[in-house]
């Protein structure tokens, strides 16, 4: 009779945390809080939603995108991932060269991701918890204190943005980020953290330190 009150006291408890756990659980507001934002997209058919900011530089032959992008899971409200992405194209619209790696050079501080993963069309990272680190940093910039620096396999292209330019494209899309803390709703940080065991980052040289 011991066993089973004691059987039957341990489901009462796991059913118990289960619907606890389950009413604890925190879905994001993405229509509210992104769906007036220019960036913002919702695929109706596949059901995901996205949010986007990119900083373009442009030269007389070619463009240097630089963006950052958060995906909402399929299906559902919460975070997917996050992505920063590079992409150099002609005028065309066509590649010229896959981006290697990417420099960020915020005030006296060095954020380096010393590779990227290669993509069909860029070079790409997906940001966890040391991506975020980044993204605080350029949410908390002076615009006009930050050089970038991406490199490839036959060269690199020093850049100083247009300070306008990134506070209303990549600082914005950091401060969104940050202020509503998106990263706090991502449903597998453990698979995005993953990847940055992969493709880490840097700052000043040394292993991005997650608090």
């Amino acid at each position: 009779m011991k066993r089973v009150l004691s059987a039957i006291l341990i489901l009462v408890i796991v059913s118990s945390l289960s619907v606890s756990c389950f009413a604890d659980g925190k879905k994001f507001d993405y229509k509210g809080i992104l769906g007036e934002l220019k960036g913002y997209e919702y695929n109706k058919f596949d059901k995901y939603w996205s949010y986007y900011k990119a900083y373009v530089e442009k030269y007389s032959d070619a463009n240097v995108v630089i963006g950052m992008e958060a995906w909402g899971v399929d299906g559902g409200s919460n975070l997917d991932y996050t992505q920063l992405y590079i992409k150099i194209l002609n005028k065309s619209g066509d590649v010229m060269y896959i981006p290697e790696s990417i420099d960020f050079l915020i005030g006296d501080d060095m954020y380096s991701y010393e590779e990227l993963i290669k993509g069909t069309d860029s070079g790409y990272v997906y940001l966890g918890e040391q991506g975020n680190i980044l993204i605080k940093a350029l949410a908390n910039c002076d615009p006009k204190e930050v050089a970038i620096r991406i490199g490839w396999g036959t060269g690199s292209i020093n850049i100083d943005p247009d300070a306008d330019d990134l506070k209303s494209t990549l600082r914005k899309f950091c401060r969104t980020y940050t202020k509503n803390n998106i990263w706090d709703y991502c449903d597998d940080p453990d698979w995005v953290n993953e990847w940055e065991e992969y493709f880490p980052l840097t700052v000043n040289g040394e292993p991005a330190k997650v608090a």
